[in-house]
């Protein structure tokens, strides 16, 4: 099972005060145990100092080399921004109105294979758009949704 993860995921791992910053940790340690396959966009980077800066974060540039080296050390493949996933967001950002970044990272999903997106973004989590994401045999869900180590959601 592949799973992608969007920047809502990995910036609750950072951020302590944030609901589900557990949930987030079991995860990492999934990752660095090689226990599931993810899946990120290099977009995160950028979205996670963002949401580090605009939390007030004394130094956002310490947190963030704390997720690139998750996803050095883990099971990550960061997918970079390419023609076929561009082209992918700019049909989500039309079909649902999704913003730039979410599209690219549920086109990453798409275009990777992915069966599940963890997503904490209230976007991604539409029922609008998690029916479309059913098209492409990708589950969109919530972190705390998330079975860590088993690779499946607790649904399944």
């Amino acid at each position: 099972m592949k799973i992608a993860l969007d920047a809502s995921v990995l910036v609750k791992g950072l951020d302590n005060s944030e609901e589900d910053h557990d949930k987030a940790r079991e995860l990492f340690d999934s990752i660095l145990r090689k226990e599931i396959l993810t899946t990120w966009s290099v977009w995160s980077f950028l979205e996670i100092q963002r949401a580090l800066v605009k939390k007030g974060f004394q130094d956002p540039d310490e947190a963030r080399l704390e997720i690139e080296e998750l996803a050095r050390l883990g099971d990550v493949e960061l997918i970079e921004v390419n023609e076929v996933i561009r082209n992918f967001a700019l049909r989500f950002i039309k079909d649902l109105g999704l913003y730039a970044a979410d599209s690219v990272h549920l086109a990453t999903a798409v275009v990777s294979g992915c069966n599940i997106l963890i997503s904490e973004d209230k976007h991604l989590n539409k029922k609008k758009v998690k029916d479309h994401a059913s098209k492409f045999d990708i589950e969109i869900i919530r972190l705390r949704e998330f079975k860590p180590g088993s690779g499946t959601n607790m649904n399944n």
